[in-house]
């Protein structure tokens, strides 16, 4: 749903007076290298050999493409386009017995079609598709996701009335596990969701900022994980979702939000009550430099503990804390320069079992059509 309301802003805000044409908002290519360390003795539900150890460290090379293009029917209907595909080799050392060259491959498409109803709304229905394979997948601490296949839907209709704008959306997903032969417990994990969010959003543009509140609601389904009942054999989560975000777009871009979560199921062992805190803020620097501050804080409660509570894709993510500083500078009209330093808590797939990542990455983007 955020990612939907995105997509309503970025195709609000181009000029109208490039109808019948596609125009690509962005085109960028990246490649760089990264050195990163990881810390934590975990197990993984994921890994039929136990190799993990307390400390692992890598190195990184990563190459990735994304594209972002809208075409304009006329002057209240366009279709966006967004494509992005990765790939990131490790060299990964550290381990008891051998050393692990994990190969991760990413790659996602989403298309949105929007349309202005009059004055008053606008309306915006989308879809996509996220996949990721993973080959020589390491233990633990050194976490990444195993691959799995995600596709995804919904609708998103906006009201405004003057400074203030409602917004309502329902969304389908499907979350498929690549499970191999070897590795049949991430089958357990394949999920199929549906929710609701109702926000409501005031913008004052004189004073450059507007404040966001929400809610939301989610039900899942488990058809591989049993529920140990068995009257209800098979899991179903209830979620719900609420928070706040505060954005100010002036001569620095920052944000401030809170979400809290909380999750029911008809099985006790993922159940949890979730708060996060998270920061933005992008500025400018002497010598044509910028910096981009990316921090968030979570905590995370399981009503029951049990090492059994399994996660699904990018849970772990939502409810990890991180902190991000980048630099960037521009080299050419088309070339920037970044160079990221990044810290990482998160879960693994095993639900209160936590890693901890160090890395620092310096990056390239080339943009050819600049």
């Amino acid at each position: 749903m955020r990612r939907s309301m995105c997509v309503l802003m970025l195709v609000l805000s181009v000029p109208m007076s490039v109808q019948g044409q596609i125009v690509v908002n962005d085109l960028v290519i990246t490649a760089g290298v990264a050195g990163e360390d990881y810390s934590g003795n975990l197990p993984s539900v994921a890994l039929a050999v136990v190799d993990s150890t307390q400390d692992a460290s890598a190195a990184v090379g990563e190459f990735s493409g994304r594209l972002d293009a809208t075409y304009f029917f006329d002057q209240t209907r366009r279709l966006s386009l967004t494509v992005d595909v990765g790939l990131r080799q490790f060299a990964a050392t550290g381990f008891k017995i051998r050393d692990y060259a994990p190969r991760e491959w990413a790659g996602s498409v989403e298309a949105a079609y929007s349309q202005t109803l009059s004055s008053w709304g606008s309306l915006v229905v989308y879809g996509g598709f996220k996949g990721r394979a993973v080959n020589d997948r390491p233990p633990m601490p050194l976490f990444l996701q195993p691959g799995y296949n995600q596709y995804n839907g919904g609708v998103t209709l906006g009201l405004g009335v003057g400074v203030v704008r409602f917004d309502v959306g329902v969304h389908g997903q499907i979350d498929s596990y690549a499970s191999l032969k070897l590795l049949p417990q991430l089958d357990l994990l394949d999920r199929e969701s549906a929710g609701i969010e109702v926000g409501v959003e005031v913008a004052q543009p004189s004073r450059n900022w507007r404040l966001r509140l929400f809610g939301a609601f989610e039900g899942s389904r488990y058809p591989r994980q049993p529920s140990f009942d068995a009257e209800d054999p098979f899991r179903r989560d209830n979620t719900i979702r609420t928070g706040a975000r505060w954005t100010y777009v002036g001569s620095v871009i920052a944000a401030i939000g809170v979400e809290g979560t909380l999750n029911r199921s008809n099985s006790a062992r993922p159940e949890y009550n979730a708060v996060s805190l998270r920061g933005e803020l992008t500025a400018p620097l002497p010598w044509d430099m910028s910096i981009t501050l990316i921090t968030a804080v979570t905590g995370k409660d399981y009503l029951l503990e049990t090492e059994f509570a399994r996660l699904v894709p990018g849970e772990e993510a939502d409810n990890a804390s991180v902190a991000y500083i980048t630099l960037a500078r521009p080299l050419a009209p088309n070339l920037d320069a970044r160079l990221r330093f990044g810290w990482t808590r998160a879960e693994t797939d095993i639900g209160d079992s936590y890693y901890e990542r160090y890395g620092v990455t310096f990056l390239f983007d080339f943009r050819p059509h600049l």
